[in-house]
C-alpha cells in the first residue's frame, strides 16, 4: 500500500478501495463470506493507511474507517451464523475478533 505523494498511485489505491468494498458486497450477497471478509478487511486496511499519510491531509476519515471496520465484523457474525457451533473454538474467535472490529468501529 505504498503510496509515494505526486504520482497517482494514492487516488488509485482510494478508488481501488471502493471498488473493493462493492466486491465484497457482491460477495457476501452470494453467500461467498469468506471471500467477502478478505474484501472488507482489504478495504479496512487502505482505509486505515490513508488515515493520514506521513502527516498530510488525510485522504480516508475516521468514519470510513469505523464503517470498515463494522463491515468487517457484519461479514464476521454472518460467519458464525453459519458455523452454527460446529466447531465452537473457530466461534469463539470470530466471536472476539468481530467484536473487537464493533468496538473500533464506534470510535
Amino acid at each position: 500500500l505504498e503510496c509515494p505523494a505526486g504520482d497517482g498511485d494514492t487516488q488509485h489505491s482510494i478508488t481501488g478501495a471502493y471498488e473493493r468494498r462493492a466486491r465484497g458486497f457482491a460477495q457476501k450477497q452470494s453467500g461467498d463470506y469468506i471471500s467477502a471478509l478478505i474484501s472488507f478487511r482489504h478495504v479496512l486496511k487502505i482505509r486505515d493507511h490513508h488515515l493520514a499519510p506521513n502527516g498530510a491531509s488525510p485522504l480516508s476519515s475516521s468514519t470510513d474507517v469505523a464503517t470498515a471496520h463494522n463491515e468487517v465484523a457484519d461479514v464476521m457474525d454472518e460467519i458464525i451464523l453459519r458455523l452454527k457451533n460446529t466447531d465452537e473454538a473457530l466461534v469463539q474467535k470470530y466471536r472476539a475478533e468481530a467484536a473487537t472490529h464493533r468496538n473500533l468501529g464506534r470510535n
